[in-house]
């Protein structure tokens, strides 16, 4: 999973400060909020990263993908 020091610098590496670009930011306190459960800081890293290696260009990250990944995370509880 990239952190936003990863991020920045791949940007800075890859594009000029006036290329328009469209990007989509989701962080662990995204995944805090989503979830209908009490979950730990790291749990919440998982599951980001359980989001971020499957996503699929066609659906996108959303609320719905994100719900699906914690409910996938905990499956077996």
């Amino acid at each position: 999973m990239p952190t936003i020091k990863e991020v920045i610098s791949h940007l800075k590496k890859n594009y000029k400060l006036n290329d328009v670009i469209a990007i989509s930011i989701w962080s662990v306190d995204d995944i805090l909020e989503c979830a209908d459960r009490k979950i730990t800081k790291k749990q919440a890293e998982d599951i980001l990263n359980i989001v971020n290696d499957n996503q699929d260009a066609e659906l996108g990250i959303n609320w719905d993908t994100l719900k699906e990944a914690i409910d996938y995370y905990f499956e077996d509880d």
